[in-house]
């Protein structure tokens, strides 16, 4: 049994130019729609193309999702939506205000595109030229989200000795904290318990000694008569002594 298959199907050659719908990935476009449900409930379906959308709010709402990602949760604890949904449902809200025409594009002020590029060149080359004068210390690591729960957290000056013991501990164990680091977690360590230590000791009143009056100075006692007023020795004229002497 002979089978032929057609050397080229046109519709192949055609369709590798066209919009690749297919690649969407499903989970990704499950999520997006979860928040685009969300909204749905909230404020009507596609209101955002005909009543229109403001950049700054959707860039901002996209920007706090993808830092609540980046810090380690997954879903929203009240809706249970995808944090990553969320944003990719806030940059499909601006795509499609901004395709129909209904986006109030309160951005800041453009640079050329060039500079845009040349601007993330000078990134990338600086960067290149510290990786060739850094490397990673002895002992060092880079710490992931799987390092979560490691220390002890920290919510206050409570904590702080535990938490730093915490570390002391991993050092013992070979986990690759620097000598130089050791040696100043032991300095903070100590000092957060000479802080402790200080909370909790009443302190002593120290009695001043109280200021002596000022005393006034002697004052030499002048003699006065009877009336009160000075009296001076009595002087004698020179004739008087002379008849005197007689």
């Amino acid at each position: 049994m002979t089978t032929t298959y057609k050397p080229t199907n046109p519709k192949d050659a055609l369709g590798s130019t066209r919009a690749a719908l297919h690649l969407n990935p499903a989970e990704a476009l499950t999520e997006m729609s979860l928040a685009l449900v969300e909204g749905m409930l909230k404020y009507g379906a596609h209101n955002f193309v005909l009543m229109g959308a403001r950049a700054s709010v959707y860039l901002a709402a996209a920007s706090r999702h993808l830092e609540k990602f980046k810090l380690g949760r997954d879903r929203d604890p009240a809706s249970l939506v995808h944090e990553l949904g969320y944003t990719m449902a806030c940059c499909a809200i601006v795509i499609v205000a901004q395709r129909r025409g209904t986006l109030v594009d309160d951005r800041g002020p453009a640079i050329p595109s060039e500079e845009i590029d040349r601007l993330f060149a000078e990134a990338e080359a600086t960067i290149k030229h510290l990786a060739s004068k850094f490397e990673l210390m002895p002992g060092s690591k880079h710490w992931t989200i799987a390092d979560t729960g490691v220390f002890s957290p920290v919510a206050g000056p409570a904590n702080d000795v535990g938490a730093m013991s915490d570390l002391m501990a991993m050092s013992a164990d070979n986990s690759g904290v620097p000598v130089r680091l050791r040696k100043a977690i032991a300095n903070a360590e100590r000092a957060l318990s000479q802080t402790k230590r200080a909370r909790h000791t009443p302190s002593l009143a120290v009695s001043q000694p109280s200021p002596r009056p000022a005393t006034s100075s002697p004052r030499r006692a002048k003699s006065r008569g009877a009336a009160g007023s000075r009296t001076s020795p009595k002087r004698t004229s020179p004739q008087s002594r002379t008849r005197s002497s007689r």
